[in-house]
């Protein structure tokens, strides 16, 4: 990481910038949620009489550069920038976890050389003292021994699984086609011939939506129609009550009768390398019973390349048609009808006389909220002339404000 000299006669303002990142093990340990961490770094502030700023890198493993982490980067870019004043963490483990023990200790050196003051849940972390610098820096050293012990418990594990025959691997539920039994994966008959269906259909031409609409008319229960329990708990988590200063959360509950077959399922069973008995865990390869015959699975690989071509916009000029739509607010978008709450899709035709960008309750049978869409030009347009008026808006700001420092002259 290339580092840049801080100025340290720049003076530091009152902000406190918030850094955020949750590990699943610790929150599961800890009950340390994102949202937590973001409430406690608040209230910091607000002790301090200070502005804040959240720096964000929820989801991702401390085991990734800076570079990979927009949240960390931009910390760090403003740190050098002289653009905050303190930074709140819950612990050193949250900065990083370096697998080669670089990244930490470049991180409190930076922090030190700015002079910005740090705060762990327990107070104020002085870097200036000796003692607790050392302190840090062991703790960002055992950050990274601990990832590279996980890591090397895990690869440990896998491997005495793959010796004893286990090949089912964690988590709630298996691959649709198998069952989990005493840790190992045995072939559910009954999934499998939906399995084996679906890929006769795909080479006989059919596409994804339309082979999850036909699975759909034929009721053909999806893995998650079969929970035990009737229901599941789905989506990001959501706060449902606060109780004693406790944060309680919960995420949206779904009747397992309510979970339908998508084209994206499908699409993910027909990629799926573990119907022709390779299972794969990072670079490993773990063999398990075969549903789907190599050279069929293989096959169908194949097929998706070729039907690429079919897929390029109007007026193409590339020979091989495998250049794709590009929709200016594509994933920004969603659908406000009847708390639809849907994400919107681009729809574009190749003879230009359908396209719009649509709810996507429209692909699915008997799920339309109502909404129609709106024009694809209409709404890029609209967007392009706000971009535009942007330039005239920060003129008229500062023509305005120069006005008004004239006046106060006089």
């Amino acid at each position: 990481m290339a580092r840049k000299k801080i100025n340290p006669k720049l003076p530091l303002p009152n902000k406190l910038a918030i850094y955020i990142r949750v590990s699943t093990q610790q929150q599961a340990k800890e009950g340390i949620s994102a949202l937590d961490q973001r409430m406690r770094g608040e209230q910091l502030a607000r002790e301090l009489s200070w502005d804040y700023e959240i720096y964000d890198d929820s989801g991702l493993s401390g085991t990734k550069g800076a570079e990979e982490r927009q949240g960390l980067l931009r910390l760090l870019n403003d740190i050098e920038d002289r653009k905050i004043g303190g930074m709140y963490s819950v612990d050193i483990d949250r900065w990083s976890r370096d697998a080669n023990y670089e990244e930490p200790q470049y991180i409190i050196t930076k922090l030190k050389e700015a002079g910005i003051k740090i705060y762990f849940p327990g107070g104020e972390f002085n870097l200036s003292d000796p003692n607790i610098e050392l302190m840090g820096r062991i703790k960002g050293v055992f950050a990274s021994y601990e990832s590279l012990q996980t890591k090397a418990r895990v690869k440990r594990g896998l491997e005495r699984s793959m010796t004893e025959g286990k090949n089912a691997g964690g988590g709630a539920m298996v691959a649709y086609g198998y069952d989990r039994i005493d840790k190992v994966l045995h072939i559910n008959e009954k999934e499998a011939a939906v399995i084996r269906n679906i890929f006769e259909l795909y080479i006989g031409g059919m596409g994804s939506f339309a082979i999850s609409s036909h699975l759909n008319e034929q009721s053909i229960p999806t893995k998650r129609n079969k929970t035990k329990s009737g229901q599941m708990r789905i989506g990001k988590k959501q706060v449902v009550a606060i109780e004693a200063g406790l944060i309680i959360e919960d995420k949206q509950v779904k009747q397992a009768k309510d979970f339908k077959w998508r084209d994206s399922v499908v699409m993910s069973i027909l990629k799926n390398p573990i119907y022709k008995g390779e299972k794969r865990f990072n670079d490993h390869k773990i063999p398990c019973p075969i549903i789907i015959e190599p050279h069929i699975f293989d096959s169908v690989q194949l097929l998706f390349s070729e039907r690429k071509k079919f897929k390029a916009p109007p007026n193409s000029n590339d020979p091989n048609r495998v250049t794709k739509n590009k929709f200016l607010l594509k994933g920004l978008l969603v659908c406000g009808r009847y708390n639809c709450g849907k994400s919107f899709y681009g729809k574009l035709r190749a003879d230009l006389k359908d396209k719009a960008y649509v709810c996507l309750s429209q692909k699915y049978k008997g799920e339309w909220c109502g909404n129609k869409g709106i024009d694809i030009d209409f709404l890029n347009d609209l967007v392009w002339q706000e971009c535009l008026n942007i330039e005239k808006e920060i003129i008229k700001y500062f023509e305005k404000f120069a006005e008004e420092d004239s006046r106060c002259m006089f």
